[in-house]
């Protein structure tokens, strides 16, 4: 049972509309239904119902998010299989995301494309951990936007990558900024920004009894002074005709409208509000009179959320660099990195039209090879980032390894990487080997199957029902494992009785 803060019920019995505290506190006593987004990068929606009806799921639209669905499992899988471990998580064809949260990246989208009739270029996604609402975006724009995915906490990062490889996002560049530094770093030049600010959530007390505890009104008001500072270098990064969606889990007012009523204030000729009244059906159940849209978990049987729209109407500084907001160049990374000679590209091409039947010049970006001592490995870097955005942003990791190549005397020999595996090997036509769901489970659990076609040989992409999982050597009927040792698990128990 949730444990709630005397003063905080106090407080938000003045927020609340009248008449609805008591229902409010009843349903953030009760428990909190799980909800997954379906990867569109990976499996549509139709042929994900066929294979949750095949599993005996029971999928309930979210009504904000096509993809979305509130989920329920037999009573024999919620205790045998955990849904993290499950081989549609492991194989990134859904991601477990609250149903709230899907939110903001549907309303940055849907909003964007009213006023400019495409997607964005470059979005700024400025608090990103742990990737949630990165990958939506990535799913929804079909990976035809950069995706600029930004965490201050070091510790999140690797999540933060991991998410990524799992689900197949290619196009994105991972920063290790303080969000503050954006009004300095890149003025006037993304298109779209989303900043799911830092929180107290309020709105989480149905995941986390403890939410409320402890909750004082100085924490809100410090959160509140981090997110002004926040939401001011969102606004500035923004370009001209931009949308800046603000979004939190918690329901504060401090926290909330006030924020946004600030950065109104601050700016009353460059920025207006968007309205948010009949963004999706039904959102004038949560809407409010400034036009945002405030989630009470009472009123979907949800977590609490608010999310808020802005438009930039014109340059909020004078300091705008022109050059960032277009890609200039291509990308000339410092140290290992160059370009690939065109020896060593015709000879990797090579490999892949023959070992794989997969034209590597159908992927859209640029190549860059990393030198080391052993080996080169061959990049795809997202091109529409351009040289001097690279310079000034100096990401933490961008792009994705595509394969190493070694040389053994007076020939290459070539390794193929699992995250081009999980983001390409659909498409390959050749060494594909189709394994069971048993095979699958020793597969994740880090040991070698067998197969009884011993002819094939070298590196091959398992899929199961045709969704790539990994990379292994096939030797003489044996295929050793080759999947990266954080995705392997101590147990699983796919076979439920």
């Amino acid at each position: 049972m949730a444990e709630i803060h005397p003063d905080y019920i106090h407080h938000i019995s003045e927020q609340i509309a009248p008449g609805e505290l008591s229902e409010f506190l009843a349903i953030c006593q009760s428990p909190l239904r799980v909800s997954i987004r379906i990867n569109t990068l990976k499996i549509s929606v139709n042929e994900f119902k066929l294979l949750a009806e095949k599993n005996q799921w029971q999928l309930l639209p979210v009504p904000w998010c096509e993809s979305g669905f509130w989920l329920e499992r037999p009573a024999n899988q919620l205790e045998q299989i955990p849904l993290g471990n499950t081989p549609e998580h492991l194989l990134g064809l859904i991601y477990i995301q609250e149903a709230s949260s899907m939110l903001p990246a549907e309303i940055l989208l849907k909003i964007y494309q009213q006023h400019q009739a495409k997607f964005p270029e470059k979005i700024l996604d400025m608090a990103a951990a742990p990737g949630s609402k990165t990958t939506q975006l990535a799913a929804i724009t079909q990976q035809q936007a950069l995706l600029f995915a930004n965490e201050l906490s070091s510790s999140r990062l690797k999540s933060l990558a991991n998410n990524f490889r799992r689900t197949g996002v290619v196009n994105y560049c991972l920063l290790h900024k303080d969000g503050q530094d954006f009004s300095t770093l890149t003025p006037d030049t993304f298109d779209a920004i989303l900043l799911d600010a830092p929180c107290g959530g309020e709105g989480t007390v149905r995941k986390d009894p403890n939410a409320l505890k402890h909750w004082a009104i100085e924490n809100v008001l410090a959160n509140a002074g981090l997110q002004q500072k926040l939401i001011e270098a969102a606004f500035i990064a923004l370009k001209d005709n931009g949308v800046l969606v603000y979004s939190t889990c918690t329901l504060s007012r401090e926290e909330n409208e006030a924020i946004c009523h600030q950065l109104l204030q601050a700016h009353p000729e460059q920025c207006s509000t968007i309205s948010l009244q009949h963004v999706f059906p039904g959102a004038d159940k949560a809407s409010i009179p400034e036009g945002f849209v405030k989630i009470w978990p009472h009123i979907f049987d949800s977590e609490g959320f608010f999310v808020a729209a802005f438009k930039k109407l014109s340059a909020a500084t004078n300091n705008s660099n022109a050059e960032l907001t277009k890609s200039v160049g291509k990308i000339c990374p410092s140290g290992y990195w160059s370009n690939p000679v065109d020896d060593l590209m015709l000879s990797i091409k090579r490999y892949f039209l023959e070992h794989f039947a997969f034209d590597l010049n159908s992927l859209k970006g640029q190549f860059l090879v990393k030198n080391d001592k052993r080996s080169e490995t061959l990049w795809l870097f997202p091109s529409a980032l351009g040289n001097s955005l690279f310079k000034t942003l100096k990401p933490n990791r961008t792009g994705i390894k595509i394969v190493e190549c070694f040389t053994r005397g007076r020939k290459i020999q070539f390794r193929l990487n699992h995250e081009c595996c999980i983001a390409f090997g659909k498409q390959f036509k050749h060494h594909v080997v189709s394994v069971t769901l048993e095979q699958l489970q020793q597969i994740y659990l880090g040991k070698d199957i067998t197969i009884e076609d011993k002819s094939i040989t070298g590196d091959c992409v398992i899929v199961y029902e045709g969704q790539p999982a990994g990379i292994v050597r096939a030797i003489k009927g044996r295929l050793k494992n080759n999947l990266p040792r954080e995705l392997l698990k101590d147990r699983l128990n796919w076979i439920v009785s």
